[in-house]
């Protein structure tokens, strides 16, 4: 099947049906907090059109505050920062979590990455991170090529991407799960 990737509507189209999947089968992630659930959902649609898509993950930051308020002192920017060895990533870890870190889709055939949370960050900033966002709002999702410029800094380590594919990798198995749950014939 093709697909028009260069399309925005396209693109937003496959955004706008990974968030609704996402929503779907997993309630209790808030969309902001679920980059992994996203890249999960964005993939297996993806697939279903022919797309073949990966991740990666790693540590992800974006300003948060005007150059002209920067003082030297409070945080300038809003991230995720994959430290493996410090004490609450190993103990996310542990309880089978994944320790803080950022996750984005990639599509190694057409060298390009997305972003499925990128217009999520204001609210994330301020409640995860207890910073006020005082930038523009970003768009909903941020798509680009590995040319350009990202809409932020985005660090991949091959530990982070790796944790990343194995979060991933159980998500679609459970989006397959549901799936095979959801299409089977109900009792009359």
């Amino acid at each position: 099947m093709s697909v028009d990737l260069d399309s925005p509507k396209v693109r937003t189209d496959l955004v706008l049906r990974a968030r609704a999947m996402t929503e779907l089968v997993w309630p209790e992630v808030p969309l902001r907090a679920g980059c992994a659930h996203l890249v999960a959902s964005f993939g297996a649609i993806c697939a279903s059109r022919g797309v073949r898509v990966g991740v990666q993950g790693g540590t992800a930051s974006w300003r948060r505050l005007p150059e002209e308020l920067d003082d030297g002192v409070v945080a300038t920017h809003f991230s995720y920062v994959l430290e493996l060895d410090s004490p609450t990533g190993l103990a996310r870890w542990a309880r089978d979590l994944l320790p803080e870190m950022h996750v984005w889709a990639i599509l190694p055939d057409r060298e390009e990455a997305v972003d499925l949370t990128l217009g999520d960050l204001p609210e994330q900033c301020e409640i995860a991170g207890r910073l006020p966002w005082l930038m523009p709002r970003p768009p909903a999702f941020g798509w680009w090529r590995w040319s350009e410029e990202p809409p932020g800094v985005y660090a991949p380590t091959v530990e982070g991407c790796e944790i990343a594919s194995l979060a991933v990798s159980r998500l679609v198995g459970h989006l397959r799960s549901v799936k095979a749950w959801t299409s089977r014939p109900r009792p009359g």
